[in-house]
């Protein structure tokens, strides 16, 4: 019997938290199968102090908000 093996193409997103004043406060790589996975990673990666932009090879995906999150909750 041969054991199927099943892979899905994986992307190595940047996931960069940066302050009010843009400096960089956190670097991260993350494999993603897609965009949508990526962001949903990068929105549960925010705090109150950082902004997280993600980015796939020089293309900016999304750039997730503390501040919009919260307006959108309320």
């Amino acid at each position: 019997m041969t054991a199927r093996i099943h892979t899905s193409a994986m992307t190595a997103y940047s996931f960069i938290a940066v302050d009010q004043f843009d400096i960089v406060d956190s670097f991260q790589w993350t494999d993603c199968p897609d965009d949508a996975v990526a962001a949903e990673t990068g929105a549960s990666l925010l705090s109150e102090t950082c902004d997280i932009e993600v980015w796939d090879v020089g293309r900016l995906v999304c750039k997730c908000s503390y501040a919009a999150a919260r307006e959108r909750m309320n």
